[in-house]
């Protein structure tokens, strides 16, 4: 172990204690508070998205999506590239294989999602226009059991609010080790429950815990034909997947990060011109497009 994974390990475990809302939640409202400007153009920015008939429910923290023409060419590429590469491995997941898309591979995905329609929902959920941190297509290979890391339940500490872009890249069953979530409010009183922590050693949550607390049927395994897809709060919902088993199966998704402009480690990357996908903003002239993908506008 290297002395910067040594320093990350260390610092996850620090953080642990203190990994609960509010506290948590306060965090983000101080890093908003440096950066009040940003924010502000960004909820003013939203209102030029106008209406539409997509929403993520506030009570749910998720929307499917239909299967959808739009995602063919997505769902074409991801396909292709988990054919010819799986990748490398994503923070020692042996069950996960991603960034092995070119740049222009992570462009097509990028335009789809941008999408107005897409954006739109997710910006009215957050309540600003987000900013996009992560884009690229993921394989997950047969490991398992028994499972480990994001194979089991938890939610994710990046913002106090975020949504993810899904898209199926090929059809996806239950061997496929489909994405599973418990909504938001069931999340919330599972977490009241658990005596959940965003980090540390109570951030993964096994099977048994959270079937003492939330029932089976508000464990929703999201299976689907190719193109189908789904947004979601991953901070405010448990979710868990990659659970393949069968050698000759596999589970291709393109997934798209949207998160607002306080988010961990976002603030002073953004403010310096340097979020992680401003180096394809180059490539948009809208100033929307621009924006969401971290060209700063306050």
């Amino acid at each position: 172990m290297n002395l910067r994974s040594l320093f990350e390990a260390v610092s996850w475990q620090v953080r642990g204690p203190f990994a609960v809302s509010p506290i948590r939640d306060l965090g983000f409202a101080a890093r908003g508070a440096f950066q009040l400007g940003e924010l502000r153009a960004r909820r003013v920015a939203m209102r030029s998205l106008g209406p539409t008939d997509l929403a993520i429910d506030p009570e749910a923290g998720y929307v499917r999506l239909p299967a959808d023409s739009r995602f063919d060419a997505v769902a074409e590429t991801g396909s292709s590239i988990a054919g010819a590469n799986v990748g490398a491995n994503v923070g020692g997941k042996e069950f996960f294989r991603a960034r092995f898309s070119s740049a222009s591979e992570v462009e097509l995905l990028l335009r789809a999602a941008l999408d107005r329609r897409i954006l739109a929902a997710v910006a009215n959920y957050l309540g600003m226009l987000p900013v996009i941190c992560e884009a690229d297509y993921y394989c997950s290979v047969p490991h398992g059991p028994p499972w480990s890391k994001s194979q089991l339940w938890h939610c994710d500490d990046d913002a106090a609010r975020m949504v993810k872009l899904f898209v199926y890249c090929e059809d996806v069953a239950t061997e496929n080790g489909p994405f599973e979530l418990v909504d938001a409010g069931a999340s919330a009183r599972a977490r009241r429950a658990l005596g959940y922590r965003y980090a540390g050693r109570r951030y993964r949550v096994s099977d048994a815990a959270m079937d003492a607390h939330v029932s089976c049927a508000e464990q929703l395994a999201f299976d689907g034909p190719r193109t189908s897809g789904f947004l979601i709060d991953t901070s405010r919902c448990f979710h868990r997947g990659s659970r393949i088993v069968a050698a000759d199966k596999r589970r291709v998704a393109a997934i798209v990060t949207y998160v607002q402009a306080n988010a961990r480690k976002l603030p002073l990357r953004l403010r310096g011109g340097h979020a992680p996908m401003t180096h394809f903003a180059t490539l948009f002239d809208d100033a929307i497009d621009r924006a969401v993908l971290g060209v700063p506008t306050g």
